[in-house]
């Protein structure tokens, strides 16, 4: 059932990933006997566009690991400003050479326990506002300095030095942060594990403020290929995302985005699961309006992303292309 489970959601079959998982999770008794598949149901959660059930999966979880994580109306009340400067204080004490000089911890409640803020931060964006993502990012970051250094670890410091650098814009903190983030992940040796969501974090934020766009591109698309040779296509199609996003500031040829953008669009449309699918329609769209090409827009796209009357993240992305 694992191995079904697995396969089917690499192939973006969506139901029969759910059955498969859900029909292990069902049977076995022990948490810690679960954990893997978990993380997996979450994922499959998240694809089928049911991210407050992944986000209560994630709390539960944690909760069952002896990890309380409060829900999004207690934490508007404990003060996000407070929280973030608290954590920053917990980290600046510290040069690179001694973030990096941190031990490994092999406690496998601790690995778990990070493994699934981790999953807890990727579905938040779908449930809450950034506000309260950064809160968990910083409970996240504050478990990990108390806790100790593990494999999660260079995810949570980039998840971190994106904080960081949005709530205070210390460009220089949070980019030594994101780099230490970076240089962790070969310390450890889980590049392979953990550079789609480092690279994510890191090259769609903090690096821009000092490296180039074609640079920070050239990291994504690596994020990328590390996915999809995992079969997550969710983080693999977040780091094309922000990849195709950095090209355009980086001044690639129109004429080389229309096509690798076409493809992509004619890739998602055969996917049971089309999440990222308005992303896409997006930059098409610019493609066409900067080339001159009217008559090609989607005239219905603003009305799409608007549907029901509320504003999306995808509509604040049109807003900005546009």
């Amino acid at each position: 059932y694992s191995l079904l489970s697995r396969a089917a959601y690499a192939l973006g079959i969506l139901d029969d990933a759910f059955q498969a998982s859900k029909m292990i999770i069902e049977n076995i008794k022990m948490i810690e006997d679960k954990l893997d598949i978990y993380t997996l149901y979450i994922k499959i959660l998240f694809a089928q566009d049911d991210a407050v059930k992944a986000f209560n999966t994630c709390r539960w979880v944690l909760r069952r690991l002896g990890e309380n994580v409060p829900p999004p109306e207690v934490v508007e009340d404990i003060g996000v400003h407070a929280t973030v400067k608290t954590t920053y204080s917990m980290y600046i004490g510290f040069s690179t050479s001694e973030l990096l000089g941190m031990e490994e911890s092999k406690n496998p409640i601790h690995i778990a326990i990070m493994n699934f803020y981790r999953e807890l931060i990727f579905v938040s964006f779908k449930v809450i506002t950034k506000q309260l993502i950064y809160y968990y990012i910083c409970r996240w970051a504050q478990y990990n300095s108390t806790n100790g250094f593990c494999r999660h670890t260079p995810e949570c410091l980039a998840s971190f030095a994106c904080a960081l650098n949005d709530w205070f814009d210390f460009s220089r903190e949070s980019y030594k942060i994101g780099k230490v983030a970076v240089d962790l992940m070969k310390k450890y040796d889980v590049v392979s594990d953990c550079a789609p969501f480092v690279y994510l974090a890191v090259y769609s934020s903090v690096a821009l403020l000092v490296e180039p766009y074609q640079s920070c591109a050239d990291m994504l698309q690596r994020g990328y290929e590390f996915s999809m040779s995992k079969g997550d296509t969710d983080l693999a199609s977040r780091n094309l995302v922000l990849m195709v996003q950095n090209l355009y500031f980086g001044g690639t040829k129109l004429s080389v985005l229309k096509k690798n953008i076409s493809s992509r669009i004619n890739l998602e449309t055969q996917r049971s699961h089309q999440i990222l699918l308005p992303f896409w329609l997006i930059f098409e769209d610019t493609v066409f309006t900067l080339i001159g090409d009217q008559e090609m827009l989607s005239p219905n796209i603003e009305a799409d992303l608007t549907e029901g009357g509320t504003v999306s993240s995808d509509y604040l992305d049109f807003l900005c292309h546009q």
